[in-house]
């Protein structure tokens, strides 16, 4: 799947943010590239306890041709087969969401699930 970020570069700073839901918990990490996809800019959001966490992107100028990545460990609160989870990430710029993400899915019994996923900003 190609997914893009789009902000406007005139605007002000973005803010990312994700969130686990279907009351289940994890640990995540959002990443910054540079275009190449292989130069590391740094962690925007760092592997955080479970719930909402948000963080600026920074200058909007400087973001159109970079790379965001994201990988999410989550797992079920209990062991009964069929839980659901879901991970959203989305990326509001001027007070207004310009992007949003989800997977989500199913559990079998207690085994947790790797969500690896990215974007280019537009």
């Amino acid at each position: 799947m190609n997914r893009v970020i789009h902000i406007a570069p005139a605007g002000g700073p973005p803010t990312i943010q994700i969130t686990i839901g279907q009351a289940q918990f994890g640990k995540f990490g959002v990443y910054l590239f540079e275009a190449d996809r292989t130069t590391f800019n740094g962690l925007i959001i760092g592997h955080t306890p479970p719930g909402q966490q948000s963080a600026s992107m920074g200058a909007a100028a400087t973001l159109p041709g970079k790379f965001v990545a994201w990988d999410v460990v989550v797992a079920p609160f209990g062991s009964g087969d069929g839980q659901l989870f879901s991970v959203t990430l989305e990326v509001f710029q001027d007070g207004q969401r310009v992007s949003a993400f989800t997977d989500n899915g199913q559990f079998t019994g207690t085994t947790p699930k790797l969500i690896r996923a990215s974007a280019s900003i537009a």
